[in-house]
């Protein structure tokens, strides 16, 4: 019978796999007829309409089953354009999240070149501003306002021993940004930019090892730098090699 179809026409027909199909049925999106002489499932033209949307709310908008739902069975354009608001405000949330991922991966990959060319070498940089935050905020200290988290350990003397002092996330402040009062109260300390002496390395010890920062106290003393009380080591990215995990640090003094 014309405009009557069974579940393999579909699959022929739409791309839409029977298990798919199923699975919309299942949830309720669409209502398949059953022949009651072979219990096959009849699909109609209306019905082909109904899993095309379905396919393109799927395939081409990403939204989900639930929101999907909401879609096909809306009973007003208010409520419909509601849904269609919160997928949109979803994904907008995708985005910023994927654009914070690849400044992430663009910073490791600098730094990976960095390494590749200045290791075991000394330069003066400039440094941009940011603040210190307990470093259990390191996978959530991306924001609107901060770009790029990253591991920080923080050195100073006491009493002629150099002592680690606490190890914090360190994260860029965006251009021309005003703080919020919450998050400068959140912060345990910030750092201004300007001129830093830097030091790029591997080493297997932890970041919280006061060794690591003797290196650059040593060479910034014989050459005659002044710098701050206060010295700062970056785990800048770390995998393992061999069975032994190396880590790619970057220690740094503020220049006076």
């Amino acid at each position: 019978m014309p405009g009557q179809y069974k579940i393999k026409d579909i699959e022929n027909m739409l791309g839409v796999t029977r298990d798919a199909i199923r699975y919309y049925s299942k949830k309720g999106l669409i209502e398949i007829d059953k022949n009651n002489q072979n219990g096959y499932r009849i699909f109609d033209d209306e019905d082909i309409f109904d899993i095309l949307d379905i396919s393109y709310y799927r395939k081409v908008l990403d939204m989900n089953i639930s929101d999907i739902s909401k879609c096909v069975s809306s009973k007003s354009f208010e409520e419909y354009l509601t849904t269609i608001k919160k997928h949109q405000n979803s994904l907008e949330e995708q985005l910023r999240k994927t654009e914070q991922k690849i400044e992430i991966i663009k910073y490791i990959r600098q730094e990976i070149e960095w390494f590749s060319d200045k290791q075991e070498n000394y330069e003066i940089i400039d440094a941009p501003s940011g603040y210190l935050f307990p470093e259990k905020y390191l996978y959530d200290i991306h924001s609107n306002i901060f770009r790029i988290g990253w591991p920080v350990s923080c050195f100073k003397y006491n009493n002629d021993r150099l002592c680690h002092t606490g190890t914090y996330t360190f994260a860029v402040v965006s251009p021309d940004t005003i703080l919020l009062n919450e998050q400068e109260l959140s912060a345990k300390e910030y750092l201004p930019g300007g001129k830093y002496l830097r030091f790029l390395f591997v080493s297997e010890k932890e970041i919280n090892d006061p060794a690591l920062i003797e290196p650059i106290l040593i060479y910034a003393k014989e050459h005659g730098f002044g710098f701050f009380d206060c010295y700062y080591l970056t785990c800048c990215f770390s995998f393992k090699n061999n069975h032994a995990r190396k880590n790619y640090y970057e220690a740094s003094l503020r220049l006076k």
